[in-house]
């Protein structure tokens, strides 16, 4: 990852990093939960079993698991990431985006409003060198997690990797836009979340609101120290700070 803010910078974990191949989902990926997990390590299967959470096979050979409230492994920054990616999550569920911003509460409309808050923290994270390695992390668990909710709709394995490469993509170039609006400004911004929350639609108040939360929200982060960030309950201002 490169510093500068630029969340677009942030790639899946490949083949001969941390993880290796598990269902042939990009070099790495969490499998259902409470299911028997095949995995396959240098062209050999290993099938494991893990009740209520899920496992991962390490290039090592190791094995850690996590549950969708927390990753317990061995590795302190992978958690981090996932308690943060969380504390996104919990941020994006908040009924006021859907029942009074109109956001649609849809698959397709949380995926973004989550997109969105892993966003912000992951571009805070990239503008250090000592976050950067934390801001791969909040954008790994953020995808075994997307992969974990395919699996538990009932995607076949077959498909859960081309479906997941498409959010990927989605949050690839929603990142890239919402960078290169941020720079120019709220009006901009307010109408690249307008194309992408409600494309069917004119929603210029709701898009002009939101996009004063996301400033709100990044100047928020800014001003945060990374250790601030990973210890804080949450690293988002409540809606009516961020909104005042």
């Amino acid at each position: 990852m490169t510093g500068g803010g630029k969340a677009q910078a942030a790639y899946p974990s490949g083949d001969g990093q941390r993880f290796t191949q598990v269902h042939g989902f990009h070099g790495r990926m969490v499998a259902r939960i409470a299911k028997t997990l095949h995995l396959r390590r240098d062209g050999a299967h290993v099938t494991r079993q893990f009740r209520g959470g899920a496992l991962y096979m390490t290039s090592d050979g190791g094995v850690m698991a996590f549950n969708l409230f927390g990753l317990f492994g061995r590795n302190g920054t992978e958690r981090t990431g996932y308690e943060l990616y969380n504390k996104a999550v919990a941020a994006a569920r908040q009924p006021y985006f859907y029942a009074e911003l109109g956001v649609p509460d849809t698959l397709d409309g949380r995926f973004d409003m989550v997109g969105l808050h892993a966003f912000l923290l992951i571009r805070r994270l990239s503008d250090e060198p000592a976050g950067q390695p934390l801001a791969q992390k909040v954008f790994d668990a953020m995808f075994n997690d997307m992969d974990v909710n395919l699996r538990e709709m009932g995607v076949s394995d077959l498909s859960v990797g081309k479906k997941n490469k498409v959010m990927w993509e989605a949050f690839h170039g929603r990142s890239h836009v919402y960078t290169e609006a941020m720079a120019i400004g709220p009006e901009a911004l307010a109408e690249a979340l307008e194309r992408n929350l409600w494309p069917s639609e004119q929603q210029r108040l709701p898009a002009a609101n939101l996009s004063r939360m996301v400033y709100a929200q990044d100047a928020h982060l800014h001003r945060m120290a990374i250790d601030a960030i990973k210890s804080a309950p949450t690293p988002f201002l409540s809606l009516e700070e961020a909104l005042a």
